[in-house]
């Protein structure tokens, strides 16, 4: 994904805010895996999602000149032993609770950089990372309903 932009060093600064908050959803999702005994294929097929949009993320820094980064760094998402820890004592609710919470902070992450963003990046983010952060809290929903 190309990103064509006028102000190259903000656009970094947003796209690598984005690419650890993914990072940290990779993170989040790898974690959780392990811990669930049915519908892993539906949180591989997001994880996998996640793992899609950190390639993008890096592809679209290095498009404007800049350096993506490598790890979720301090991001403020859920650390993991969060995701670990409830799935261990409270069992696949909690977890599921826990990827929902990350996953509607990356919706919100994606709708404020909308508002902080021009040029082909919003397009980007609105047709196409929007949408598969909300399918994603849509799916979780319904895991969630039918425990």
């Amino acid at each position: 994904m190309a990103v064509k932009h006028s102000e190259p060093e903000r656009v970094v600064r947003i796209l690598n805010s984005l690419l650890r908050s993914e990072i940290s959803a990779t993170e989040s999702y790898a974690q959780a895996l392990p811990r669930f005994a049915s519908d892993v294929e539906v949180l591989r097929e997001i994880a996998r999602e996640h793992g899609q949009a950190v390639s993008d993320l890096r592809a679209a820094i290095q498009s404007v000149g800049g350096v993506p980064e490598e790890t979720s760094g301090v991001f403020p998402s859920l650390p993991p032993k969060a995701v670990q820890g409830p799935a261990r004592v409270f069992g696949e609710a909690a977890a599921l609770k826990a990827l929902k919470d990350v996953e509607e902070r990356g919706l919100g992450d994606y709708q404020d950089a909308l508002k902080r963003l021009n040029g082909t990046a919003t397009d980007w983010i609105s047709d196409t990372l929007i949408p598969a952060q909300i399918k994603h809290i849509s799916h979780i929903a319904d895991l969630l309903e039918r425990l």
